[in-house]
């Protein structure tokens, strides 16, 4: 996050893509984060510009917006998220204090909370700047965000009234080439084949992460069967184990680790290509992972293009050693 922050994270690329999916399938994963108490408004203009960005760069942007907005709320109140196009001339950025001027996409994320105070507001984007508790935020959230608006070229503003809630308006430029057109025009990808790459079993029991992944490993050409329970992925794997081409699971599970789920699968298949995912740095050295027949371990969260290399490079070793 640090590296995003500074703009040093090489090999994004920045794409014309249409905004409202991507916006509604982050909301749907933020669905289990958001309190009973708290209504979602959303507003979508049917002239919405296309927006030239890394679509993980702009899920970020949303997620650590609709944070910042669900904590301000304290359990009750409806945050508003609307996506519009704007043209404006010599507005201020709240974040590099520039004039900007343009076409762009205005994403807006605003709640009903408790505001902000006119002597926090030239901080708020600060790294490492909160008002919450200690052991309730890092300070690293809106901070994340002016880093990743300036990289797509955007700019922030911010309104903002004490015990009437805020609004953060980002502004991020409209992309000359609409998606479509920029699509037609790209060279063909894996996904665009109609010949998939393998039948994979993918285990995890975070169920946002699981339908995050599945979209995306679906994406990129592969068939896809997702599990939040190991011991019913074991299950459907024992019926039918020459079904599947490879398997991605998740080590910290209920019932039974990633480590012991690949172990009983290569009971049923050896050579089966194996990748294991974690968000802990647990006691897996090579040796360990060599033992159990895991080609990869990967620590969450990690990138798309991570892990498609990485099922790339299992895939390569099982063709080659059979």
């Amino acid at each position: 996050r640090m590296l995003a922050f500074s703009r040093a994270r090489p090999g994004r690329e920045a794409r014309p893509l249409a905004p409202q999916p991507l916006v509604s399938e982050a909301l749907k994963m933020l669905g289990a984060t958001i309190p009973a108490g708290i209504g979602i408004e959303t507003r979508y203009a049917a002239d919405a510009p296309d927006v030239a960005i890394d679509p993980v760069d702009l899920h970020q942007i949303l997620v650590n917006l609709v944070i910042n907005a669900r904590d301000a709320l304290d359990g009750r109140g409806k945050i508003s998220i609307s996506l519009a196009r704007a043209t404006v001339d010599q507005q201020v950025c709240s974040t590099c204090k520039e004039k900007f001027s343009g076409d762009f996409l205005q994403l807006t994320v605003a709640d009903d909370g408790q505001g902000i105070a006119a002597e926090t507001l030239p901080h708020i984007f600060e790294p490492f700047f909160t008002t919450k508790p200690v052991g309730q935020g890092s300070g690293m959230g809106l901070s994340m965000v002016h880093g990743l608006v300036r990289r797509a070229g955007g700019h922030c503003q911010v309104e903002s009234t004490l015990g009437a809630g805020s609004a953060f308006h980002i502004y991020l430029p409209a992309a000359k080439l609409p998606a479509a057109a920029a699509q037609a025009v790209a060279p063909p990808t894996p996904a665009a084949s109609s010949e998939p790459r393998g039948h994979l079993l993918l285990v995890d029991d975070e169920t946002p992460l699981l339908r995050l992944l599945h979209t995306n490993l679906q994406a990129a050409g592969w068939r896809v069967s997702c599990f939040a329970n190991p011991r019913q992925a074991l299950a459907v794997f024992r019926d039918a184990p020459t079904e599947f081409d490879a398997v991605v699971s998740d080590q910290s599970m209920p019932d039974m680790t990633g480590v012991e789920l690949i172990s009983a699968l290569h009971a049923l298949r050896p050579a089966l290509p194996a990748i294991l995912c974690t968000g802990y740095n647990e006691a897996l050295d090579a040796a360990t992972l060599q033992r159990q027949g895991i080609h990869s371990l990967l620590l969450k969260p990690m990138e798309n293009d991570e892990l498609l290399a990485a099922l790339e490079a299992a895939m390569l070793e099982h063709h080659h050693i059979q």
